[in-house]
């Protein structure tokens, strides 16, 4: 199975979504390390931006495109897909902001990613809008990683160091993660309803991080053979 672009430019959008501490990076790059899976799907990664500075584990231009707060503010409105911003409890005067570009996107592509649920929210919200004032077709498919607080909390006590700002940063990531949901509840109840075929839920407490790949693997291929040209 080979997937090819027609003359018409379709464009999948498979968005691993989830909790802190469900394991998306995880489950990202665990595909991403399956090339052969990565060519025949002509599948690429999609890389956010965003102002606060990397981590020291992160990268540029793979992890997100870094840029300073001038340069996020030179950015034209009409060039953004989506934009969000978060505070900070210990500091409240130090904004950072995530965002996603037009360019960031090119019509015609696949892409796997993961994302937050707000901005997964955003950006169903631009395909709908951007099939209307073009001839392209964007389909977005969520794959919902899920565990329980507690087993997600297990997993990101390692990540707790001596320094207090692992622990706020932490405690506000699954804050900020709750209070995303339920705003997308609030407009838009059925955007990741279980009954939709479109939509894949993992309970990866449950499974091992092979056995999610390949589901995830599996249910890319199914989706991607509706739109083979």
């Amino acid at each position: 199975w080979i997937f090819q672009m027609m003359d018409t430019k379709v464009t999948n959008i498979f968005a691993i979504l989830g909790k802190p501490g469900s394991g998306k990076t995880t489950a990202l790059e665990s595909i991403l390390s399956d090339q052969k899976f990565m060519k025949k799907c002509c599948m690429n990664r999609l890389v956010y931006n965003t102002t606060r500075p990397p981590r020291s584990n992160e990268v540029d231009g793979k992890d997100y495109n870094f840029i300073s707060n001038s340069e996020y503010l030179d950015i034209k409105s009409k060039d953004f897909i989506e934009s969000r911003s978060y505070d900070s409890y210990k500091n409240p005067n130090n904004i950072n902001y995530y965002f996603t570009k037009n360019s960031d996107i090119i019509l015609g592509n696949n892409y796997i990613c993961k994302m937050k649920f707000l901005q997964f929210a955003n950006i169903k919200e631009w395909s709908t809008v951007k099939q209307l004032e073009s001839v392209s077709k964007i389909y977005m498919y969520p794959i919902v990683l899920e565990a329980p607080l507690i087993i997600r909390i297990n997993r990101m006590i390692p990540e707790i160091t001596n320094n207090d700002d692992t622990i706020y940063d932490i405690c506000q990531k699954i804050l900020f993660e709750n209070y995303d949901i339920n705003r997308i509840k609030n407009t838009t109840p059925y955007l990741l309803d279980k009954m939709d075929t479109n939509n894949l839920f993992i309970n990866n407490s449950k499974c091992t991080i092979d056995e999610e790949t390949e589901q995830i693997k599996a249910f890319t291929i199914d989706k991607l053979k509706l739109h083979k040209h």
